[in-house]
């Protein structure tokens, strides 16, 4: 008895497929507007921010973290208006304390940034809260979990004192970090590495 033979299916002709297809890709390009001033009016278009659209718009918060290695370093508020600077924590220090002395080193420390915070926002609640924080390229990311965390304890209001919370009701902001040479000529940090000894200038 002979083996059954099996007859094989014909392949697939996709030819139609690919002509309608085309067809349709055609359709597609004719009709699209290539207007680049044509917006639907459903859809909103992101804006670029500058750091002048934020403060105009905003309560533009600024933090600068310096480094220049072997746990050298600073955490410290720039005065928006003034220019002026004023450290906030040295990255030393964390070097000297156990978990418990750091916890009271950090509930200090978020205080005086909330303190900061609140005088800059009290006199116009309505406008949103920014932060922002410029590092330097080298600093080592333990170093902006340590500013992460001290932003993070004020809007939890953990212990309850949080000026902004309790008396500006603000419960979030918006946090971006400007990474580069905070160094290169900027004088707010030759201040701070002048008082404190940074070196590399």
């Amino acid at each position: 008895m002979g083996a059954r033979k099996v007859k094989k299916s014909p392949d697939m002709n996709i030819t139609s497929l690919i002509d309608i297809l085309t067809i349709l890709l055609l359709f597609l390009i004719k009709n699209a507007s290539m207007d680049k001033d044509f917006v639907p009016e459903s859809m909103e278009l992101q804006n670029s921010l500058t750091e002048e659209k934020i403060a105009e718009d905003s309560n533009l918060f600024s933090l600068m973290v310096t480094y220049t290695g072997n746990d050298t370093g600073a955490l410290a508020y720039k005065d928006m208006v003034t220019g002026e600077i004023s450290t906030i924590l040295r990255f030393d220090q964390l070097l000297k304390y156990d978990e418990s002395k750091l916890v009271q080193l950090y509930t200090k420390r978020a205080a005086q940034i909330d303190n900061l915070i609140y005088k800059l926002c009290r006199n116009t609640p309505g406008k949103p809260l920014v932060v922002k924080v410029k590092a330097d390229k080298e600093v080592p990311f333990k170093y902006i979990r340590v500013v992460n965390r001290l932003l993070s304890s004020i809007i939890n209001n953990a212990d309850g004192k949080s000026l902004i919370v309790t008396k500006l009701n603000i419960t979030e902001f918006m946090l971006y970090f400007a990474t580069e040479i905070v160094k290169d000529g900027d004088a707010g940090y030759d201040t701070l590495a002048n008082e404190y000894g940074l070196g590399g200038l």
